[in-house]
């Protein structure tokens, strides 16, 4: 983003319509490029510290060559976003593009923005539905009334129509022969689902159950780290074995940096 100062205005004769634009210049992998200049608001009268400056956005296509991970359901603070925006896990160039909550995979903008994506056999779809609905805890959590069963079941409700646009998802990673992974933990009652077994029986995939300690998740608090057993499976389609496991390396890095004092036989 480039901001310039109006040089041919002063402050008393600045008009915040004409005298501050802001350029959108949107370049295709082809070389061209098409711009577009857009006058402010009323609103931006009193509520922009670039308020007599023109600013210019440049948007460039992506190449068809840079490999790109979808992260479905995924969260911009996080810190598996974080990390993968500044290439701590993988050793090669990619790019990084996030669905999230905002973005609403169930929506048609969501949906098209997977579409958009998913482009080659190069690229890469991770998806990490919320769990909250099958974790061993909500199994107990049940009981406890009828309205806290009831939420916990619209949440898993929640899950599965995620779930289905991810399976629609799927059958197009397998036509371009791309890559696909699958997360929760490993005592999740999801797993036991039959759409599950469905997907995982009916296609060439693999399961990699691991725990956290394997890969070195530790709790943060007190002088010593202790080991954490965090039950994991990851679901593959298309990763060589490597490659998952530098994901499941990544995937615990991130935990590690995390804040945990559970005691090491405790599933997580």
């Amino acid at each position: 983003m480039v901001i310039e100062e109006n040089k041919n205005k002063n402050k008393n004769e600045l008009n915040v319509f004409a005298d501050s634009l802001i350029n959108l210049e949107l370049v295709r992998d082809n070389g061209q490029c098409t711009k577009y200049s857009f006058y402010r608001s009323i609103h931006d009268l009193d509520n922009t510290k670039f308020l007599g400056k023109n600013i210019t956005i440049t948007m460039q296509e992506l190449p068809e060559s840079t490999p790109t991970m979808i992260l479905m359901c995924a969260e911009p603070s996080s810190l598996m976003t974080k990390r993968l925006r500044y290439r701590e896990i993988m050793d090669t160039s990619f790019h990084l593009e996030l669905i999230t909550e905002d973005d609403d995979l169930l929506s048609k903008y969501g949906s098209a923005k997977w579409r958009r994506c998913l482009r080659s056999n190069k690229d890469c779809v991770f998806f990490a539905g919320p769990c909250t609905g099958g974790s061993p805890w909500n199994r107990l959590n049940k009981r406890v009334s009828n309205a806290t069963a009831h939420m916990i079941h619209a949440k898993a409700r929640l899950y599965w129509k995620l779930w289905e646009e991810f399976s629609t998802c799927l059958l197009r990673v397998i036509e371009l022969e791309a890559m696909a992974l699958l997360e929760l933990p490993r005592g999740c009652d999801y797993w036991n689902d039959e759409r599950m077994k469905c997907m995982i029986n009916g296609t060439d995939s693999y399961i990699h159950d691991f725990d956290g300690c394997m890969y070195g998740l530790t709790t943060q608090f007190g002088d010593q780290r202790i080991p954490i057993k965090k039950p994991w499976r990851i679901v593959s389609w298309g990763v060589s074995p490597c490659y998952t496991h530098y994901y499941i390396i990544g995937w615990i890095g991130i935990l590690t940096s995390q804040t945990y004092a559970s005691c090491p036989s405790h599933d997580l």
